[in-house]
């Protein structure tokens, strides 16, 4: 099935022309919106499912389509929410999508998760019990906060066989995203589900280094599916923690993948990073393993806070020399400290400014600037003449500016934090002491009132 005419008609040749010598192998290939397809009996029984197939003649083909299924195989599409539109030629596809895959109160998905989490959703409602899931689907579930509807659904329905990434290559390199494979078996017993091992399996090599391209020769056939089951039987033959050259593979108990995302105290599945069952390095799990009793959560200890988002990071961030130049008054980019000397706003906009774990304001480049009045109190000044301007390039329309209303270029009162944490890492991993300085939306903040005092 596919919603686009062109992928479900070259299905349809493709596997027409393998043998059309009888009617009942033609293709039953739909080109139909999978979310219009409803597993609930409805009066009238198989009528009210029947689909018109078109055929690559004139010939017209009824079926109904079945109401459960032995396995669903796919990639979901990694689109935007308008180019779904331009395909369906609905606006409000999305929500109708929602709606429909929603509808029997599975599981709750956030809004915003990608359009790959409501196909699993609604697929659970086909699929027999000890059918299987096969899915390559964009990896951001893993460790987002709108992923834990979806590692709910699994938890709850599935036995999760693996769920496979790979480091040196993307599966569709035309998509912006990076994949991962997942691996699902329906399971309605949940002692069954508890005790199942799931498997993060990382790939060191290009996935045709386990298995070859398809081929038309039977021998080579013969190897791919032979190299096929020689990859799942390693996958399911560690239950403990191995790596070689080619791979690693994580087992850990569905179980307390489940305890380790609920929340005792609101009484709900909340979600958990999984991502780091397939990158972090095996140390990491030792050091947890013998930490047992001696870590708390950071949240305990420290409030944790998002960094500034202006919106417009060319309107609030500026180097001395632009604003000096501009002669923008020095209130709105510099405050006093303890003993009422001017000091400039320095902010942190990116890790490669932090050459050590101290903060040094030497290494920042750009101040921010910190605008709390209304423009009839700025009358006259020259920050008045670069808001102006910011508004003749339409920053105070872009939606974080928007969002703040009639004083778009107010950034609110920020504390200093205590440390910084980069929300992304390449080669090191650090927690900076932010030394009187603030940071951009890359960073976190942290401020620690145990440490302070």
């Amino acid at each position: 099935m596919d919603i686009a005419k062109f992928p479900a008609h070259l299905a349809t040749i493709n596997l027409a022309v393998n043998d059309l010598s009888v009617d009942e192998n033609y293709p039953q290939i739909l080109n139909e919106d999978f979310f219009n397809l409803s597993p609930i009996e409805r009066r009238g029984g198989d009528e009210t499912r029947r689909k018109e197939l078109k055929t690559l003649g004139s010939k017209k083909v009824l079926i109904p389509y079945p109401k459960t299924v032995d396995c669903i195989i796919g990639n979901p599409p990694y689109t935007r929410q308008e180019e779904i539109t331009e395909i369906t030629g609905k606006e409000s596809y999305k929500d109708s999508m929602i709606k429909k895959a929603l509808l029997g109160g599975l599981v709750n998905i956030s809004k915003r998760a990608g359009i790959h989490a409501y196909f699993f959703v609604h697929g659970t409602k086909f699929l027999k019990d000890g059918g299987r899931f096969g899915f390559i689907v964009s990896n951001s579930w893993l460790d987002v906060d709108y992923g834990k509807g979806l590692q709910e659904l699994f938890l709850r329905y599935y036995k999760i066989i693996a769920i496979i990434e790979s480091k040196v290559e993307r599966w569709f390199e035309d998509a912006d995203i990076n994949t991962c494979i997942v691996i699902l078996e329906r399971c309605k017993d949940q002692k069954t589900r508890d005790k199942n091992l799931v498997r993060f399996v990382y790939l060191f090599k290009p996935l045709r280094h386990f298995i070859p391209p398809a081929h038309d020769m039977w021998e080579k056939q013969k190897k791919r599916l032979d190299d096929i089951e020689k990859l799942i039987k390693t996958i399911l033959y560690h239950n403990e923690f191995y790596q070689n050259d080619e791979l690693r593979i994580y087992p850990k108990k569905q179980s307390e993948l489940w305890e380790e995302g609920f929340d005792t105290e609101k009484g709900k599945y909340t979600g958990s990073k999984w991502g780091k069952y397939l990158r972090a390095p095996e140390i990491f799990f030792k050091i947890l393993e013998k930490s047992k009793g001696k870590l708390v959560p950071l949240k305990e200890i420290a409030d944790v806070r998002f960094g500034i988002k202006t919106g417009a990071n060319e309107f609030f961030y500026l180097t001395e020399d632009e604003l000096r130049e501009k002669g923008i008054e020095k209130e709105f980019w510099m405050h006093k400290d303890e003993k009422g000397n001017w000091v400039p706003n320095h902010i942190v906009k990116s890790p490669q400014e932090c050459k050590t774990v101290v903060i040094n304001k030497n290494d920042l480049k750009f101040r921010v600037l910190m605008i709390h009045k209304d423009k009839k109190y700025l009358n006259k000044t020259n920050v008045l003449k670069w808001i102006r301007q910011g508004e003749r390039e339409g920053f105070h329309q872009r939606p974080t500016c928007a969002s703040r209303g009639n004083r778009w270029y107010d950034l609110g009162i920020w504390e200093k934090p205590d440390f910084i944490w980069s929300d992304a890492y390449n080669v090191r991993f650090a927690v900076y002491e932010a030394q009187n300085t603030w940071a951009d939306k890359r960073f976190f903040l942290y401020y620690t009132p145990l440490l302070s005092a």
